[in-house]
């Protein structure tokens, strides 16, 4: 599975040597909402590519799947934006969900693969 990572939060220190040791797992990108950020990050971490942009990543077709470290109050947000472009997803605990059910309904329904959380 290629995945990238939503932001070049410092909580990434934890998950990139976790993702790397994971057979059959490849860190492909790592994005930014500044690019010179998203590039610096890449550099240091040794990752193929700096992204700029949330919404580039995830309308990347060579990624699978995206790890979301954002703050807490964006992890609804960018949660229901990776299951509609199609992305799996991992959020850096703890996720922050609106509350209600509706809310989970629609993110099931919006997935286009049809995966659910």
């Amino acid at each position: 599975m290629k995945w990238g990572i939503l932001g070049a939060a410092r909580i990434n220190r934890s998950i990139i040597p976790a993702l790397r040791a994971a057979d059959g797992h490849t860190l492909e990108a790592i994005a930014s909402r500044d690019a010179g950020k998203a590039e610096a990050a890449a550099a240091e971490w040794g990752i193929p590519r700096g992204v700029a942009g949330y919404e580039a990543l995830l309308a990347d077709p060579e990624i699978d799947a995206v790890y979301i470290p954002l703050p807490n109050h964006l992890h609804a947000e960018w949660t229901v934006r990776a299951a509609q472009a199609r992305s799996g997803c991992a959020v850096c605990p703890p996720a922050r969900w609106p509350t209600g059910s509706a809310w989970m309904a629609s993110t099931k329904t919006s997935c286009p693969r049809g995966d659910s959380f």
